[in-house]
């Protein structure tokens, strides 16, 4: 057995057809689809590669839809294919 601690979601929003939006332990995070996020073109190839082979793409962003102002440094190491 785990010992995870599960905080409750905040002001949670869900926008139809692109993801939600929850304040969660104090982070603003969002998960959605690729289309709703901005400044992802570097990933574009990686996303379009596991969409044609029937994978889907979902993100997740702190604080922005625009991954072009996060401050970590997006790659495709940051693709997780399950």
């Amino acid at each position: 057995q785990k010992n995870l601690v599960l905080y409750e979601p905040v002001d949670f929003k869900a926008h139809s057809g692109m993801g939600v939006e929850a304040t969660i332990n104090g982070r603003n995070l969002k998960f959605g689809k690729p289309g709703w996020f901005k400044g992802i073109d570097n990933l574009l190839e990686s996303i379009e590669d596991l969409q044609r082979k029937g994978r889907t793409v979902l993100i997740m962003s702190e604080n922005s839809t625009n991954m072009s102002e996060q401050s970590t440094n997006i790659s495709e190491n940051n693709i997780i294919q399950k």
